[in-house]
């Protein structure tokens, strides 16, 4: 067990090009969650607090069969200001990285 990150992860392809995907990912990351973004070679990681919690998300955008497929990675930080995070309750973090 990680004792400083709880990792979160998902994958899903969507029907769109490769760049329209990547665009709407990266511009809901800077401008909707109000993350700092960086480009990587394969897509973007994008840092901010989520439920007072440090958080980073690894974006990567590939192109595939009938669309363009997206991982991402979610790495919280367990420790923040409302206290320590053993376990993902009410599903929050689960939910939020489906969407």
């Amino acid at each position: 067990m990680d004792w400083k990150y709880k990792q979160f992860y998902s994958e899903r392809v969507f029907q769109a090009p490769r760049v329209q995907v990547f665009e709407a990912a990266r511009a809901f990351a800077a401008d909707s969650l109000c993350w700092q973004v960086l480009d990587t070679a394969e897509g973007f990681e994008a840092k901010g607090f989520s439920f007072s919690h440090m958080a980073t998300a690894k974006f990567h955008v590939v192109a595939a069969s009938g669309g363009t497929k997206v991982d991402v990675e979610l790495l919280v930080e367990r420790a923040g200001p409302m206290g320590f995070m053993l376990v993902d309750l009410g599903g929050y973090y689960s939910g939020q990285i489906r969407k």
